[in-house]
């Protein structure tokens, strides 16, 4: 075969090659196509969704739902040999968002197309919550209210739905306010507006309405308050008990604080030691009862709350409840003390303790009708220069135990 016959051999194989190429891709048949072109790619969820399409082959037809909840294959129902039709369940169809459709044949995607399920009307309750629940009146605290529309199927609303937010502050008239909802949520912030109680906030949107809110607006820190001495009996006797009040404990803003606030009194005792007592303020006010104390003296009371807030000082005088303290010894060594009175010619209380301290050692003594007995101890050694003492409510007396005995 001559050169030339080659070249054209070769020339006419490019030529058919190149002609096979530059044919249409459109062009080749498909043995389906979509009958019901859908009028629109935006559905409301919860609608029923179908597809139909011509199909004249006995090759696999199906389509994948693809969404942010994952992938569902969808198979087809041959109604007769040239259709297929497939119904997408409802389950897929109520939760919001794009969602993507591929349509295979014979495990090849051949198709795509998108669809859009908006949300659905809000109805029932409006989901809304609020916090803190509680604000001090004197501090820049805020309480945030946060909404979220959502329809039958619990879809979020889309950006700009507008939400009415309704409240009342105490004392003061109700008021309303628009907001709109952005990244699902739509948001109001209230602060304590100084004035103490409870605000009360109610929230609609569409069809759906909210369960109340409620925010307890409490008073500040106390200011600075005075307490007063009552029912005063200034004589050293524990069976007796002074009353204290304070006034009236408001905020710098005049609110009464709140029922319940805790009171500490510390009453300082003659020999320095302190005693602790605690109250409750019920209506703005707190009162105290204290025993009487058994020693005589000046004493000093002071209120306080916690941040620091104090009252004034008050020094309450309390006199000795005795007179004089007879003393005599027996036969059997026993030491009589008493009977021990007071200004008021009464005996001492019972129970109350005595002391007697005799070469170096320290006994304690209890009175019971106004009598005291100290027997003796027999190593207890006596010494003419010896000089004891005891000591009662408050009250010291020295003796030399020699001019006791019995000649």
């Amino acid at each position: 075969m001559s050169r030339a016959v080659y070249i054209s051999i070769i020339c006419l194989v490019i030529f058919s090659c190149q002609t096979k190429e530059i044919i249409p891709k459109e062009k080749i048949a498909l043995p389906f196509r979509l009958i019901n072109k859908m009028p629109k790619d935006t559905f409301e969820v919860g609608a029923n969704i179908n597809f139909d399409f011509n199909f004249s082959s006995t090759d696999s037809l199906y389509i994948i739902w693809s969404s942010t909840f994952g992938d569902v294959i969808l198979e087809g129902k041959s109604t007769n040999t040239e259709k297929i039709s497939f119904k997408v369940p409802q389950p897929l169809t109520t939760k919001s968002g794009d969602v993507d459709l591929y349509l295979y044949k014979n495990q090849e995607k051949i198709d795509h197309f998108e669809l859009h399920l908006k949300p659905s009307e809000a109805v029932g309750e409006l989901f809304s919550t609020i916090g803190p629940k509680a604000l001090l009146i004197d501090q820049e605290r805020e309480s945030m209210l946060s909404i979220i529309p959502r329809d039958k199927f619990y879809n979020p609303q889309p950006d700009g739905t507008a939400v009415e937010v309704y409240y009342k502050y105490p004392n003061l008239a109700q008021e309303k306010i628009k907001v709109s909802t952005k990244d699902f949520i739509a948001s109001k912030v209230f602060n304590s507006k100084r004035t103490k109680g409870k605000l009360f906030v109610g929230s609609k949107s569409q069809k759906a309405y909210s369960n109340e809110e409620l925010v307890e607006i409490t008073p500040g820190s106390a200011s600075n308050f005075q307490i007063t001495l009552s029912e005063h009996f200034p004589f050293a006797d524990g069976r007796q008990s002074f009353t204290i009040y304070s006034n009236e404990i408001k905020d710098e803003y005049n609110n009464r604080v709140a029922d319940g606030t805790q009171i500490i009194f510390r009453m300082k005792h003659i020999d320095g030691k302190v005693s602790i007592y605690k109250s409750k303020v019920i209506a703005g006010v707190s009162s105290l009862e204290i025993l009487n104390p058994v020693e005589p003296g000046l004493y000093e009371v002071q209120a306080g709350i916690y941040g620091g807030v104090k009252s004034n000082i008050l020094q309450i005088g309390f006199r000795s409840i005795q007179n004089e303290l007879l003393l005599s010894l027996n036969e059997l060594n026993e030491l009589k003390i008493g009977p021990v009175r007071g200004e008021l010619n009464q005996l001492i209380p019972d129970g109350t303790i005595g002391i007697i301290e005799a070469a170096n050692k320290r006994f304690d003594l209890e009175f019971v009708n106004g009598l005291a007995i100290f027997k003796l101890p027999v190593d207890l050694m006596i010494n003419n220069d010896d000089v004891w003492k005891i000591k009662i409510l408050g009250i010291s007396k020295f003796f030399s135990p020699k001019s006791l005995f019995h000649e």
